[in-house]
């Protein structure tokens, strides 16, 4: 899971300060999500095109 983090903190695995973005494991980042420590980084998802359709206008 993908993170920035809102507010510095630490515990037995980690240590992250606030405005950090940080890469943790699922578990981890949901505990420090829910008790507002960090927000959690959704990845854009790129747009589909048409079959046959150009990706590259000048191409």
């Amino acid at each position: 899971m993908k993170l920035r983090i809102t507010k510095s903190c630490a515990g037995d695995t980690f240590s992250f300060i606030a405005n950090q973005t940080a890469e943790v494991e699922d578990s981890i980042g949901a505990d420090l999500v829910s008790a507002g420590y960090a927000e959690e980084i959704k990845e854009a998802k790129p747009a589909a095109t048409k079959a046959g359709a150009k990706k590259n206008a000048d191409a």
